[in-house]
């Protein structure tokens, strides 16, 4: 759906990526190791070359999964990351 311009999450998604580079930090649902390329790229501030303050921190906080044995349970970790 992030290559289809009919969908909505390809909006959703260029939004999100016009305005990372004002975030104070992200937080991604995985581990550093998992995505050294990645994190690298966004902490050393190549993703936003004509940007002169200093790149967001990122904070790897997973990976998050659903556990089916407690339902709910990771639902009230987003609202409590959101609520941070």
């Amino acid at each position: 759906p992030v290559l289809d311009r009919e969908d909505p999450a390809y909006w959703e998604m260029l939004y999100f990526c016009e305005h990372l580079s004002m975030a104070k930090g992200i937080v991604v649902n995985t581990f550093r190791e998992l995505e050294v390329a990645a994190v690298k790229a966004v902490e050393d501030g190549d993703c936003f070359p004509d940007w002169k303050r200093t790149p967001p921190s990122i904070y790897c906080i997973g990976p998050l999964i659903a556990d089916a044995q407690q339902p709910g349970q990771l639902t009230r970790l987003i609202r409590y990351i959101n609520f941070c």
